[in-house]
């Protein structure tokens, strides 16, 4: 099968901005697009047991119908952007499916300074809009969000190319630019 050069992973840190650029390149090349948190915050919404340890089940949960999904759009052949805080430990399976489809990947890591990602974690915690399933049974939020915004991130580099772009400043982010450099 031909290498396709219609794919793209979006990932970063927590609170850098992952649905933001996401939802921009999706509605700009009008590929499907895959989320982790929005296939999570479906599974919270439906489960009939909302407690913390079930809710802490349905990250591993949400990790593996990621996967599947995008599988089952890679055996169409069809264009995908996938979005979500993959980590490196991801990186063999990742691999492993988007060889056996004829996949490369671009990778868009997206970052900020420590303190904006804890200033926009803050604000989400806080936000009583911000889905439920994100924020249940966090009980020190301070401890959280240093835990989460220094926690070790490192992108996959499955292939080139790898785009970064700090979003610390979003009036300096320049969509259309990695929209072209995704190769959309």
């Amino acid at each position: 099968m031909a290498r396709s050069a219609a794919r793209c992973l979006v990932t970063g840190r927590p609170a850098s901005g992952k649905p933001t650029v996401a939802e921009h390149l999706r509605a700009t090349v009008r590929w499907p697009l895959i989320t982790k948190d929005a296939i999570k915050e479906r599974l919270f919404a439906t489960a009939l047991d909302k407690s913390l340890a079930s809710n802490a089940a349905l990250g591993p949960a949400a990790w593996e119908l990621l996967h599947y999904i995008l599988e089952v759009v890679m055996l169409t052949g069809a264009p995908v952007i996938a979005e979500g805080n993959f980590r490196p430990a991801a990186r063999p399976r990742l691999h492993s499916v988007l060889v056996r489809h004829g996949y490369d990947a671009c990778e868009t890591v997206l970052h900020a300074a420590l303190d904006i990602l804890r200033g926009r974690f803050l604000a989400r915690l806080n936000d009583p809009a911000h889905h439920a399933g994100h924020t249940r049974g966090i009980d020190d939020p301070a401890r959280y969000i240093e835990k989460t915004v220094r926690e070790p991130y490192a992108p996959m580099t499955l292939s080139e190319p790898v785009i970064y772009v700090d979003t610390g400043d979003w009036s300096r982010v320049i969509l259309s630019n990695l929209v072209r450099l995704a190769g959309a």
